[in-house]
Protein backbone atom coordinates (compact mmCIF):
# COMPACT_ATOMS: atom_id res chain seq x y z
CA UNK A 1 0.00 0.00 0.00
CA UNK A 2 3.02 2.23 0.81
CA UNK A 3 3.93 1.91 -2.86
CA UNK A 4 0.25 3.20 -4.65
CA UNK A 5 0.78 5.93 -1.84
CA UNK A 6 3.51 7.25 -3.03
CA UNK A 7 3.14 6.68 -6.34
CA UNK A 8 -0.05 8.83 -6.17
CA UNK A 9 1.80 11.87 -4.78
CA UNK A 10 5.06 11.93 -6.97
CA UNK A 11 1.76 12.03 -9.81
CA UNK A 12 0.17 14.89 -8.11
CA UNK A 13 3.42 16.93 -7.18
CA UNK A 14 3.21 17.50 -11.50
CA UNK A 15 1.08 19.08 -13.53
CA UNK A 16 2.24 19.86 -16.38
CA UNK A 17 3.63 17.49 -19.09
CA UNK A 18 5.25 18.22 -22.50
CA UNK A 19 4.15 15.16 -24.64
CA UNK A 20 5.57 14.03 -28.46
CA UNK A 21 3.20 13.21 -31.14
CA UNK A 22 3.67 9.56 -30.13
CA UNK A 23 4.25 8.61 -26.65
CA UNK A 24 5.20 4.45 -26.74
CA UNK A 25 5.89 2.77 -23.30
CA UNK A 26 7.46 -0.59 -23.62
CA UNK A 27 7.29 -3.23 -21.12
CA UNK A 28 10.28 -2.58 -17.89
CA UNK A 29 13.16 -4.74 -17.75
CA UNK A 30 12.30 -6.75 -14.26
CA UNK A 31 9.65 -8.08 -16.50
CA UNK A 32 11.48 -8.69 -19.72
CA UNK A 33 14.01 -10.40 -16.87
CA UNK A 34 11.49 -12.54 -15.40
CA UNK A 35 9.83 -13.28 -18.71
CA UNK A 36 12.96 -14.38 -20.14
CA UNK A 37 14.18 -16.92 -17.07
CA UNK A 38 10.53 -18.90 -17.72
CA UNK A 39 10.48 -18.94 -21.41
CA UNK A 40 13.81 -19.85 -21.98
CA UNK A 41 14.02 -23.09 -19.69
CA UNK A 42 10.62 -23.87 -21.00
CA UNK A 43 11.99 -23.94 -24.48
CA UNK A 44 15.45 -25.69 -23.43
CA UNK A 45 13.20 -28.39 -21.27
CA UNK A 46 11.22 -29.29 -24.78
CA UNK A 47 14.18 -29.46 -26.92
CA UNK A 48 15.49 -31.92 -24.16
CA UNK A 49 12.11 -33.62 -24.08
CA UNK A 50 12.29 -33.90 -28.30
CA UNK A 51 16.24 -35.23 -28.10
CA UNK A 52 15.07 -37.72 -25.95
CA UNK A 53 12.26 -38.97 -27.85
CA UNK A 54 14.31 -39.21 -30.79
CA UNK A 55 17.29 -41.36 -28.60
CA UNK A 56 14.41 -43.47 -27.49
CA UNK A 57 12.92 -44.04 -30.84
CA UNK A 58 10.17 -41.88 -30.55
CA UNK A 59 7.94 -42.79 -27.75
CA UNK A 60 5.12 -40.87 -26.93
CA UNK A 61 5.11 -39.39 -23.67
CA UNK A 62 8.14 -37.19 -24.57
CA UNK A 63 7.11 -35.86 -27.60
CA UNK A 64 3.67 -35.04 -25.63
CA UNK A 65 6.20 -33.20 -22.88
CA UNK A 66 8.15 -31.64 -25.32
CA UNK A 67 5.29 -29.94 -27.84
CA UNK A 68 3.87 -28.58 -24.01
CA UNK A 69 6.56 -27.32 -23.09
CA UNK A 70 8.09 -25.66 -26.39
CA UNK A 71 4.16 -24.69 -26.35
CA UNK A 72 4.31 -22.96 -22.73
CA UNK A 73 8.10 -21.17 -23.62
CA UNK A 74 7.31 -19.77 -27.16
CA UNK A 75 3.92 -18.66 -24.76
CA UNK A 76 5.28 -16.51 -22.85
CA UNK A 77 8.05 -15.33 -24.57
CA UNK A 78 5.63 -13.44 -26.88
CA UNK A 79 3.59 -12.54 -24.51
CA UNK A 80 6.84 -10.84 -22.11
CA UNK A 81 7.62 -9.04 -25.68
CA UNK A 82 4.37 -8.34 -27.37
CA UNK A 83 3.40 -5.85 -24.36
CA UNK A 84 3.52 -1.89 -26.11
CA UNK A 85 0.99 0.43 -24.76
CA UNK A 86 1.53 3.87 -26.92
CA UNK A 87 -0.62 7.27 -27.14
CA UNK A 88 -0.80 8.82 -30.22
CA UNK A 89 -1.56 12.22 -28.66
CA UNK A 90 -2.52 13.94 -31.83
CA UNK A 91 -5.60 11.66 -32.73
CA UNK A 92 -5.78 10.77 -29.00
CA UNK A 93 -5.84 7.11 -30.10
CA UNK A 94 -4.66 4.57 -26.82
CA UNK A 95 -3.04 1.88 -28.92
CA UNK A 96 -2.43 -1.69 -27.01
CA UNK A 97 -1.21 -4.89 -28.79
CA UNK A 98 -4.86 -6.15 -29.30
CA UNK A 99 -6.05 -2.53 -28.57
CA UNK A 100 -6.95 0.31 -30.49
CA UNK A 101 -9.37 3.09 -28.06
CA UNK A 102 -9.73 6.63 -29.42
CA UNK A 103 -9.67 8.64 -26.32
CA UNK A 104 -12.90 10.49 -27.23
CA UNK A 105 -15.06 7.14 -26.30
CA UNK A 106 -13.62 6.84 -22.53
CA UNK A 107 -16.49 7.94 -20.26
CA UNK A 108 -13.86 7.06 -16.95
CA UNK A 109 -10.68 6.18 -16.56
CA UNK A 110 -9.42 5.35 -12.57
CA UNK A 111 -5.63 5.25 -11.69
CA UNK A 112 -5.94 2.21 -8.67
CA UNK A 113 -4.50 0.03 -6.91
CA UNK A 114 -5.90 -4.10 -7.91
CA UNK A 115 -4.96 -7.53 -7.05
CA UNK A 116 -3.75 -8.93 -10.30
CA UNK A 117 -2.63 -12.90 -9.70
CA UNK A 118 -1.42 -12.78 -6.32
CA UNK A 119 0.21 -9.15 -5.96
CA UNK A 120 -1.39 -6.06 -6.24
CA UNK A 121 -0.80 -3.99 -8.99
CA UNK A 122 -1.31 -0.15 -10.06
CA UNK A 123 -3.69 -0.53 -13.16
CA UNK A 124 -5.62 2.03 -15.00
CA UNK A 125 -9.41 1.20 -14.66
CA UNK A 126 -10.69 2.50 -18.20
CA UNK A 127 -14.76 2.66 -18.74
CA UNK A 128 -15.51 2.92 -22.54
CA UNK A 129 -19.30 4.97 -23.34
CA UNK A 130 -20.19 1.39 -24.87
CA UNK A 131 -19.77 0.09 -20.96
CA UNK A 132 -17.11 -2.00 -21.45
CA UNK A 133 -14.08 -2.02 -18.85
CA UNK A 134 -10.39 -1.89 -20.01
CA UNK A 135 -8.02 -2.75 -17.18
CA UNK A 136 -4.37 -1.40 -18.52
CA UNK A 137 -1.59 -2.96 -15.71
CA UNK A 138 1.12 -0.84 -15.43
CA UNK A 139 4.07 -3.20 -16.38
CA UNK A 140 5.83 -0.58 -18.57
CA UNK A 141 8.71 1.90 -18.47
CA UNK A 142 8.32 5.29 -17.35
CA UNK A 143 4.81 4.65 -15.83
CA UNK A 144 4.38 8.17 -13.80
CA UNK A 145 4.61 9.73 -17.85
CA UNK A 146 1.80 7.34 -19.19
CA UNK A 147 -0.33 8.37 -16.16
CA UNK A 148 0.59 11.79 -16.31
CA UNK A 149 -0.05 11.46 -20.62
CA UNK A 150 -3.36 9.97 -19.55
CA UNK A 151 -4.50 12.70 -17.71
CA UNK A 152 -3.61 15.25 -19.71
CA UNK A 153 -5.14 14.22 -22.38
CA UNK A 154 -8.54 12.80 -20.52
CA UNK A 155 -8.68 15.89 -18.13
CA UNK A 156 -12.00 15.59 -16.04
CA UNK A 157 -12.85 11.80 -16.91
CA UNK A 158 -9.52 10.78 -14.94
CA UNK A 159 -9.83 9.87 -11.51
CA UNK A 160 -7.31 8.33 -8.74
CA UNK A 161 -8.59 6.37 -6.23
CA UNK A 162 -7.15 6.58 -2.96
Amino acid sequence: MLFYEDFVKSINSKSNIEMKGIEKFPVEIKRIVSGVGIGIPLILAGLFQGYLAIIENVKVIPIVFAVAFLFLGIRQLKNTFSYKVAVDTEKRILIGEKLIQPLADIESCTLTERKIGKNLQVVLDIITLDRKQIIIPLYMKNKERFVLVMRSLLEEKFFIKK
